[in-house]
């Protein structure tokens, strides 16, 4: 059975049959539906009618089971160290307060829950594990972390993927401070996120987790996103590891940790174990005075079940760096700069090159990235003043660019591989024209290897490469041996010449038929496969086609006319 409705009081939106819901998951209370059947009379007629009723029994009911529970607490500024007035605090089941001067109630079912705190200009944060009993009041502190890049909105629905069918309280979360719940009317939930290119984690009880990644948050731009989730296994894995604060070291005893299986596990002395679904998973790290924590990963009955967590805590504060990035070498303003933090927050530079970053003020050091730029460690330190000014310039990597060809026909050969003697993993390989790029490359001197199955490798040494330019390098290979193949192109009917036919081997040589139809290919003594097309034609490819350095290979080639193709798709 389900039932919905909500009432809006001062303290908060309350769901007055949630409270009868849980009590009928728990055996405490029991409808049955009746109906009545009634004579009316009035003073010319009688009518007879039906009157439906629902009569509630109460069953083995506790004294305090059909009471409310609250949830009080403190929502505040993690920079400032103030309290924080119109923040949004929501339960996965749907119930919502809004705190006033920093403070809030939530009127709730007897339960344990999780709950989300958000606010205009700021991250996410959340806090698990809490358990409302009537008569218990459990008061909670939640810090928020002001956003270190404008909020962009994703919106969308969660949905089962078998049955088509919304689901509630699944968990929205972004790896820069983005969280939402979807809500129980058909999975639909509205997510604020610090803006910047994000990985996108999906959690609920019961369903396989799901990453989506990269997906482009724009600032003040809401896009839209539905995800659907499938069932869980029931294959439970067994997950252990340690929870320590990410300032000092010291392992955090009490945290709660909550996995896709709706199981719930708290530390002790940093120490936890929790049953997760094989398959995608995730677990979340909460505690109060600390930013929430999550990951999802991949898990089977063999592989690494051990994950650790290291959470940030909000009695430090946060403090704020800022600066401008520019190019070393133009000058120019550098946008889309990925600063992230050795605390783990992450900001962007902006089109005019500026940045802030608000992170926990034990952050020692910044890691500075953008493509096309040599990576920047920027070392910092907090003192009695929680903001930094910190401008950086990034250097530009070089590239080497250029073509490889065949030494006897001077002709561009596909797929030769091209890579760097001092780091092999800066590779490229020859596209059909022969060219290449090596890009991303520090300033500095190379050697240079090139290789391809048909041709003599070669080395060179003693390439420059300079900040933000590009050095060319061409490349002639010989062949150890080489062979011709020649032949003549004719039309498949008529036996007639095709005149200027287009020959090319599938390492990129190539030539062109003479007037008569006629072609000769000197080629490395390598087996290829050759490929022949014509105005008009449908073209053919000889397969493995074995050039020999003691005599010609001699490979007539007949094309069929290209009108044919039709009557060929429309027998088909």
């Amino acid at each position: 059975m389900k039932l919905s409705g909500n009432i809006t009081s001062g303290q908060g939106t309350f769901s007055p049959l949630a409270n009868i819901e849980y009590l009928l998951k728990n055996n405490l209370l029991a409808l049955q539906y009746r109906h009545r059947r009634l004579l009316l009379c009035f003073k010319h007629a009688c009518v007879l009618v039906t009157i439906n009723l629902f009569v509630v029994f109460i069953l083995r009911l506790p004294v305090y089971a059909i009471q409310p529970a609250f949830i009080k607490g403190t929502v505040f500024s993690t920079f400032t160290n103030t309290q924080l007035n119109g923040a949004s605090i929501a339960t996965k089941n749907g119930i919502t307060a809004v705190s006033t001067s920093g403070k809030f109630t939530l009127r709730v079912p007897p339960n344990i829950y999780t709950l989300l705190a958000t606010a205009p200009t700021s991250c996410a944060n959340i806090v698990a594990g809490i358990p409302a009993k009537p008569g218990e009041i459990p008061e909670v502190t939640i810090g928020l972390s002001p956003a270190s890049t404008p909020l962009g909105y994703i919106s969308g629905r969660i949905v089962n993927a078998d049955s088509g069918e919304g689901i509630q309280g699944a968990l929205i979360l972004t790896d820069n401070g983005g969280a939402a719940i979807s809500s129980e009317i058909d999975g639909r939930y509205r997510l604020a996120s610090p803006s910047g290119q994000v990985t996108i984690s999906i959690t609920a009880d019961g369903f396989s987790s799901k990453i989506i990644a990269p997906y482009t948050v724009y600032p003040f731009i809401q896009t839209n996103l539905s995800i659907p989730l499938n069932p869980s296994s029931d294959v439970m894995v067994l997950v252990k590891g340690i929870i320590n604060d990410i300032c000092t070291g010291i392992r955090i005893d009490g945290a709660t940790i909550v996995s896709n299986a709706g199981k719930i596990a708290v530390s002790d002395d940093g120490f936890f174990s929790i049953e997760t679904p094989a398959g995608w998973s995730t677990l979340l790290v909460t505690k109060d005075g600390y930013q929430f924590s999550s990951r999802t990963f991949f898990l089977t009955p063999i592989s690494n079940t051990i994950q650790n967590f290291s959470l940030i805590p909000s009695q430090t504060l946060n403090g704020l760096v800022s600066g401008i990035i520019t190019n070393s070498v133009s000058g120019e303003a550098l946008s889309g700069v990925r600063i992230e933090s050795n605390t783990n927050t992450v900001s962007y530079s902006q089109k005019n090159g500026f940045y802030t970053l608000y992170t926990s003020t034990c952050t020692r050091s910044l890691g500075i990235t953008r493509p096309g730029f040599a990576p920047f460690t920027a070392p910092i330190s907090f003192s009695d003043e929680n903001t930094i000014t910190r401008h950086i310039s990034l250097t530009p990597l070089g590239a080497i660019t250029g073509v490889v060809r065949d030494g006897y026909t001077n002709t561009g050969i596909k797929g030769a591989h091209i890579a760097l003697a001092e780091n092999r993993t800066v590779s490229s390989t020859t596209e059909a024209d022969g060219s290449y790029v090596l890009s991303n490359i520090a300033a500095g001197t190379y050697t240079l290897e090139i290789s391809h199955p048909c041709y003599l490798s070669e080395t060179r040494t003693a390439v420059q490469v300079f900040e933000g330019q590009a050095t060319e390098e061409q490349f002639a290979l010989g062949a150890s041996a080489r062979g011709i193949v020649q032949g003549s192109i004719t039309a498949f009917f008529s036996r007639r010449p095709i005149p200027y036919a287009f020959i090319t081997t599938s390492y990129g040589l190539s030539t062109t038929a003479d007037e008569n139809g006629f072609y000769s290919l000197s080629l490395p003594a390598c087996a290829t496969a050759i490929n022949v097309s014509a105005s008009g034609f449908l073209s053919v490819t000889k397969k493995n086609i074995q050039p020999s350095e003691t005599q010609p290979v001699e490979l007539n080639i007949r094309l069929l006319p290209r009108l044919l193709s039709f009557f060929s798709a429309r027998e088909q």
